[in-house]
């Protein structure tokens, strides 16, 4: 019986054989066994792992190289020709029947055949006709191969396979260097051991705990170089300088030098740079399966008159200008709980003060911004009133928000300048007598049965970090999907966090338009607004994500972006505009929490769902946050911040699936009344902050 280096992993009927006829050791095994090297007689291994040339070289009596796939590309070929070492691989793998069952899948999606089957068996097609696919007639379909068909990949390589009816259609299998990941597929997570696997083509893993110097990675066949923290990257194969460093089988950066398999992976020896991306508009729209209507989830909200449904219930005061903040804030801070106890039903009065309004542009959209932000807040379901406090001279005039904005004054919405009013003094005593009358009728609501359809939620991350992408943000685009199939909608924010990974949503979108205005939205910020500013759109990110082991704004995107989930996009808005359309959608915000939020809930959100690796302390009243830990030790050391540990998927005690089945379900008792810890803790005064696009003067 043979000795052999297994490199790599195997499938347990294909390992069970080789078992049964040869002595199978690990690199690490023979690493620490000399008189082993000289007992090896030949290598197996895989054509996704990495085969160093000084294993090669280390031993003597090595024969053969056996790779049970098509490519090759990671043996050193030329180093096992010079020692007569015989390489082999599976050509055959990939054939003809392989292609012909390509192109037999290329019919199916285009012409979308499992979705409409799934449209039929549902019932959905009684609501309407379902989406035409796509025609083949005439058109010449591209198919990108990672490995040349029975040989080694280059890149000049191009194989084709055509139907007899040449006529009709014809197929190009080519391999490119533009990233054409569509969806981010998250099914093929491994945890083995320390170490995470997420994708099968990434050249990295994951630490899941901290991993020494010279520690077996079990699965991977190689050894740590370096002393790697939890959330960093391992390279798992050579890399060479310039090569793509993948995660989630995305490209995050790139090789900075050449990268041996067991280094550490961070902005050290990772290079950012621009590639390719391509947006295929609508090219993997899906339209979403709902669930009956007389199936949908509920929660108890609080419905108004004009039929807006409310999770919480305010009274907010709102200043046009920093010159009346002062103002708006003693109003608010009048209404202690003491004299708030007979109006049980009433969840506060509020400031929303800020530091615009004036010494900016009266005209263009720093002005439309800043009056979309306060409208969205004066008529926020969550307000049962509002008061709107000016100073008098300011740019952004009273007059001109009430009307730009289409705002009236009334019952429940009262106007203050301070200059007519009589100065500070005056105007808070008015202000707070304006509040008094507005109270009764505050506190004569009730919360009632209504479909999670009237959920409105904005999504938010912060302090993020390696576990981001793996536990938090995808059980969190999980509950979003729960979320659009009962009818709600989910607003995605944090236009440079989606940077570099934006081609995976516009290929999701639901028309070409709605893909072009993200993309639009994408080139103003790196062509007009940032350039030459040392922003996270333009590399780096903060040095707490650093520290968490983001290397880059790319890496930091591939996960931000999965708290959306997996559904269409159905629209793209301006900051601060009103959100209409059902279902998942994106608003250009900055990335810094409180002015995204800010902009999510003018727009209309009624719950904030925050995830944070690192440990963000965020409230937005007038709505409640949900705080989502990405790893267990951060929940226990803050667990009077924290809602929901999702950190329990890494520790194996609940899946992701589940993870996103309880947090759609807290979302829904959030919504119902239920306080989240950041309203036990009392936070959300200070987070109302309009995003400053303009010039000062």
């Amino acid at each position: 019986m043979y000795d052999l280096l297994q490199i790599g992993t195997f499938p347990t009927l294909a390992k069970n054989l080789v078992d049964a006829e040869f002595r199978c050791h690990s690199q690490a095994e023979i690493e620490r066994d000399d008189a082993l090297k000289t007992t090896v007689r030949g290598i197996i291994t895989r054509s996704n792992f990495s085969v160093p040339h000084e294993v090669i070289e280390s031993l003597p009596n090595l024969g053969i190289i056996a790779t049970c796939g098509v490519g090759y590309d990671l043996i050193p070929i030329d180093v096992a020709a010079e020692r007569g070492v015989l390489v082999t691989n599976t050509p055959e793998v990939l054939n003809c029947a392989v292609a012909e069952l390509c192109i037999g899948m290329l019919f199916a999606l285009l012409r979308r055949l499992p979705e409409a089957d799934q449209f039929v068996r549902s019932g959905a097609w009684r609501g309407g006709a379902f989406p035409p696919g796509v025609s083949l007639a005439g058109k010449n379909v591209g198919n990108q191969c990672r490995t040349r068909l029975g040989g080694r990949r280059a890149g000049a390589d191009r194989w084709a396979v055509a139907p007899r009816d040449r006529r009709r259609f014809h197929f190009t299998f080519s391999s490119n260097s533009r990233d054409t990941c569509n969806m981010i597929e998250t099914s093929e997570k491994r945890i083995t051991g320390p170490i995470i696997r997420l994708h099968s083509n990434d050249n990295i893993v994951v630490a899941r705990i901290d991993v020494g110097i010279g520690a077996a990675i079990e699965g991977e066949g190689i050894v740590s170089r370096s002393q790697v923290p939890a959330g960093y990257k391992i390279a798992t194969a050579r890399i060479r300088k310039g090569d793509p460093v993948r995660k989630y089988n995305v490209v995050i950066g790139f090789a900075g030098a050449d990268i041996e398999p067991g280094t550490m992976m961070h902005n050290h020896n990772m290079d950012f740079r621009e590639f390719d991306r391509d947006y295929a508009h609508a090219s993997e729209y899906r339209p979403v399966v709902p669930i009956e209507k007389s199936q949908q989830a509920t929660f108890q909200g609080i419905v108004r008159a004009d039929g807006r449904v409310a999770t919480r219930n305010y009274i907010g005061i709102l200043s046009t200008v920093n010159c009346s903040a002062t103002v708006v804030r003693k109003i608010a801070e009048w209404f202690t709980p003491e004299r708030l106890a007979d109006y049980p039903n009433v969840d506060g009065v509020v400031a929303f003060s800020h530091s615009l309004g004036c010494g900016m542009e009266m005209t263009g959209e720093p002005m439309s911004l800043l009056r979309r932000t306060i409208a969205g807040y004066s008529r926020h379901a969550n307000l049962a009133g509002a008061l709107v406090v000016g100073l008098g001279c300011e740019r952004n005039q009273l007059k001109g928000l009430m009307e730009d904005e289409q705002l009236q004054t009334g019952p429940l919405l009262h106007t203050f300048v301070m200059q007519d009013t009589g100065g500070t003094r005056k105007t808070i005593e008015a202000g707070v007598a304006a509040v008094k009358e507005m109270l009764p009728g505050a506190n004569r609501v009730s919360r009632g049965t209504v479909s999670a359809s009237h959920l409105v939620v904005g999504l938010q991350c912060g302090g993020s970090d390696g576990f981001s992408s793996i536990t938090a943000n995808p059980a969190l685009g999980a509950a979003v999907d729960l979320l659009v199939r009962h009818g709600g909608t989910a607003i995605l924010s944090e236009t440079p966090e989606i940077y570099g990974v934006e081609h995976t949503l516009t290929r999701r979108a639901v028309s070409r338009e709605v893909g072009e205005k993200l993309v639009e939205r994408i080139r103003w910020w790196k062509e007009e607004y940032s350039v030459g500013r040392d922003v996270q759109i333009n590399g780096n990110v903060s040095p707490g994500n650093q520290i968490g082991g983001l290397a880059n704004i790319f890496e930091k995107s591939l996960g931000s972006s999965m708290k959306g989930g997996t559904g269409p996009l159905m629209e793209v808005y301006r900051y601060a505009d009103p959100v209409k359309t059902k279902g998942f959608v994106f608003m250009d915000t900055p990335g810094y929490d409180p002015v995204s939020a800010t902009g999510q809930i003018a727009g209309g959100a009624n719950l904030i769902a925050f995830t944070t690796g690192r440990g963000s302390m965020f409230g937005a009243k007038p709505v409640p946050s949900i705080k989502l830990a990405t790893n267990t030790p951060m929940y226990r050391q803050l667990e009077d911040d924290m809602d929901i540990n999702c950190g329990e998927i890494l520790d194996g005690t609940c899946s992701l699936q589940e993870m996103g089945q309880r947090i759609f379900e807290l979302m829904l008792k959030t919504a119902s009344g239920e306080r989240s810890k950041s309203e036990l803790l009392g936070l959300g005064d200070n987070e109302f902050v309009p995003w400053q696009i303009g010039i000062m003067s």
